[in-house]
């Protein structure tokens, strides 16, 4: 087994970037930490917006899909898709810190 050139050379750029263990994201444990204590961005990044229906018709066509967008409605389900795995919610456990985190916004949502 050897590597190829494209793993050593993926390997310099990654070496040569690096983020410091004492980045400043978001503190989900603090309930009073707000999104502009994070670091500020060097550019400003572009709300992301929904394509246009039209636009997508045209990407439909392009890749030659016989079918048209239609956003107005959900698909139907699948058959088997309440079967065997898929018939149950999975069972699984939520770390402490996202739990306090959540909590922090629990009920806080305006009615």
């Amino acid at each position: 087994f050897y590597y190829l050139d494209a793993y050593f050379a993926l390997q310099k750029q990654f070496k040569k970037y690096s983020v410091s263990s004492k980045w400043d994201g978001a503190v989900i444990e603090d309930c009073d930490w707000k999104p502009a204590m994070a670091h500020k961005l060097k550019a400003k990044a572009k709300d992301a917006a929904c394509p246009k229906k039209s636009e997508v018709a045209t990407l439909f066509r392009a890749k030659g899909l016989a079918s048209k967008p239609n956003w107005d409605e959900l698909p139907p389900t699948p058959e088997g898709a309440h079967a065997d795995a898929l018939a149950e919610c999975p069972v699984y456990s939520v770390a402490p810190a996202l739990l306090k985190e959540a909590s922090c916004h629990f009920g806080s949502e305006k009615k």
